[in-house]
């Protein structure tokens, strides 16, 4: 009744920011059920039948019957007390006058401070804290009492430093005494008082707010503002803001959780920058209610678009090294040179000099050793290009190239970071090594052929053809739309793309008159826009839920072992299925036309074998290929089997399988 909204309604706007796979639906009106059966019961049957029938939710009810040692002897007085001023507060509340609430809850809140000053240790004690914690905020903003906590930069780096304010706005009716705000800083960080702001210059030349002052008694008038600055040092061993779960290696697929049980199951840490607010409330009647609250540094800026925005502040490394590509394969006959960009980029806001050199593995060597940077602050970067090349003397396995940058200070850095930054969620920092995972291993590819990819929502397909050696174009959907596609001899579909690509759904005919004279098209895994559109060749299916295998081991038969497409120019083995990640598989098709052979067979654990993960069909006088193989997953992570099974898949020839299945 308060939103005008029913709690499904709620829930589908939940449902909704799952963005990252597309779950957005609609809010239908009404009502909506979801049945649940008792099956045990650890309370006495309460009034009605809800799913909280028999359990006392309220703040009381958690407390136990009689306090323990070291409470106060009169605690159920005083929590009688506290319930009434909550009723009290209630009754007062209004909309149009929040502030009549206010001396309620103040009163409420300071029974419970008294209640837990001398209170020992334990659960009972924690939860009344909370408790206090969340009166405190109802107080103030009854009050109309607003306090934050600002940085002067979105981003603060190990050795310098950066001002932080706490303001205290009283927009209510009655006068502040002792504001006395205390920073929350990490162990290391220091702080000193400055009359610095960090408010920034106005953004508009028509609104130009002034700079509040410090009062140095605490008295914050109603209607006035108050402000409190500090310079805040961040020391060199100041560590990034990596997510805590990612502090620790994983125990198998279980992150580890960390020592502090307060961190546990949080998104993220809080800033490392806080601060503790400390306040008195003056009343008409000459009583005073004390407040404290703790609010966390927030960067203020402004979008010329957008206008005003709140960010996360993030501790970065001053200086930051990302390398491109991160992940490439060298096939072990390959003698060609390939380039490493190497992007320095400095994240202070003073300049930085120094040298970076990438250091090769045993087998390769790189060009140039050492290069010199020279870079002004405040996120100035510069690429460097190194050309590495095999001596030659190359082992098949996993190969590193590290970059290294050293300041003026002699200071050394090797990580790189990227901001995962959504409107909808706090920002966040992920930390990498700087380096390049090479996989090295035997592998050949037709490189005589022309590829065309079509990109679908985004894999590393056409990367892993490059890296193959075979030439690869990406088709925009200028070219798709035209439908010409005469310079190649393959089409490879990426991922989702008839999902993605309207330009794709629009060409479809001309795809397959392309394979109809004597081209080779490739599918991957699309979902069921694909078998309901009609896109295939032949009748398909996929059943719901679709077919997948989740288990990245479970075993591979390849059903035709002679076929020219496990033949060559990659001898394909189920050795090649060994090492693949997190899956095989997904949207499988269910049921296929006779003129589809099914090449392998797999399924998890338990379950029925699936012949549907790789599919060919001869279309006229050429073929036509769908696989639900989760290549787009292994090719990030180097695994040598996906790799020379692709290549298999791209360099196969119309007329050698249409001989491979007449012999066989």
């Amino acid at each position: 009744p308060v939103l005008g909204r029913s709690y499904f309604q709620v829930a589908m706007e939940s449902r909704s920011q799952h963005r990252s796979q597309d779950m957005g639906v609609n809010q239908y009106m009404g009502p909506r059920q979801s049945s649940l059966q008792l099956m045990e019961s650890r309370v006495e049957d309460g009034e009605g039948s809800g799913i909280f029938s028999g359990i006392d939710t309220t703040f009381a009810g958690q407390l136990p019957p009689r306090l323990g040692e070291g409470w106060p002897a009169d605690a159920p007085s005083r929590l009688t007390r506290y319930r009434h001023a909550i009723r009290d507060a209630e009754g007062r509340l209004s909309a149009l006058d929040p502030s009549r609430a206010a001396p309620s809850l103040l009163e409420a809140r300071g029974l419970l401070a008294g209640l837990v000053s001398s209170a020992p240790a334990g659960p009972e004690r924690e939860l009344v804290e909370s408790r206090i914690a969340r009166l405190s905020e109802v107080a103030l903003a009854t009050a109309s009492v607003v306090t934050d906590v600002r940085l002067s930069r979105s981003t603060l780096t190990p050795g310098e430093a950066q001002v932080v304010d706490v303001n205290v706005w009283n927009g209510g009716p009655w006068d502040i005494e002792g504001a006395a705000p205390e920073l929350v800083l990490p162990e290391g960080w220091t702080a000193t008082p400055t009359d610095e702001s960090a408010l920034g210059a106005p953004a508009s030349p028509f609104f130009r707010p002034s700079i509040p002052d410090t009062p140095p008694d605490g008295a914050v008038p109603a209607g006035a503002i108050a402000r409190w600055s500090w310079r805040v040092h961040v020391p060199d061993d100041a560590q990034p803001s990596a997510p805590y779960y990612l502090e620790t290696p994983r125990s198998g697929d279980l992150y580890t959780w960390p020592q502090e049980p307060a961190r546990w199951a949080t998104p993220f840490d809080p800033p490392p920058i806080g601060a503790v607010v400390s306040l008195a409330l003056r009343r008409p009647d000459g009583s005073v209610g004390e407040v404290e609250v703790t609010r966390r540094a927030e960067y203020v800026g402004v979008d010329k678009a957008e206008g005003e925005y709140r960010e996360r502040p993030l501790v970065l490394p001053a200086l930051s090294l990302d390398v491109e590509p991160r992940q490439m394969i060298w096939p072990l006959a390959d003698r060609t040179t390939r380039a490493i960009t190497v992007i320095v980029s400095n994240q202070g806001e003073g300049t930085r000099q120094g040298s970076l050199h990438l250091e090769a593995p045993e087998g390769f060597r790189v060009e140039p050793s050492t290069v010199p940077y020279d870079l002004p602050g405040n996120g100035a970067s510069a690429a460097f290009v190194f050309e590495a090349v095999s001596t030659g003397e190359v082992n098949p396995g996993v190969h590193t190239f590290r970059a290294m940058a050293v300041d003026q200070a002699g200071r050394r850095f090797d990580t790189g970071h990227e901001i995962i930054d959504y409107p909808h969620i706090p920002r966040a920092v992920l930390i990498h090594p700087a380096q390049v995972s090479v996989s090295a291993f035997s592998v050949a590819a037709d490189t005589d052929l022309a590829v065309g990819y079509v990109m679908g929502s985004g894999d590393d397909g056409a990367q892993a053809l490059s890296q193959l050696g075979m030439g690869v174009d990406l088709l925009s959907p200028e070219t798709v739309r035209e439908g010409n596609f005469d310079a190649y001899d393959v089409l490879v579909l990426g991922v989702r793309a008839y999902e993605t690509r309207p330009d794709l759904v629009q060409a479809n005919d001309q795809v397959l008159e392309f394979a109809r004279r004597g081209g080779t098209v490739i599918a991957q895994y699309n979902k069921y826009e694909y078998p309901a559109g009609g896109f295939a060749p032949y009748p398909v299916s996929m059943n719901r839920p679709h077919d997948r295998v989740t288990d990245e081991a479970a075993p591979v038969r390849i059903l035709e072992p002679a076929s020219p497409l496990f033949q060559g120019p990659n001898d394909i083995t189920e050795a090649d299925f060994e090492g693949w990640v997190q899956e095989r598989g997904l949207y499988f098709l269910g049921e296929w036309d006779e003129a589809f052979v099914p090449t392998l067979e797999m399924a998890d654990p338990g379950e029925e074998p699936k012949q549907g993960s790789l599919m060919v069909a001869p279309v006229g006088e050429g073929l036509y290929v769908y696989t639900g193989l989760a290549f787009f997953r292994q090719f990030p992570a180097g695994v040598p089997g996906a790799f020379r099974l692709f290549a298999n898949l791209v360099s196969l020839r119309a007329q050698d399988w249409k001989q491979g299945r007449t012999a066989s």
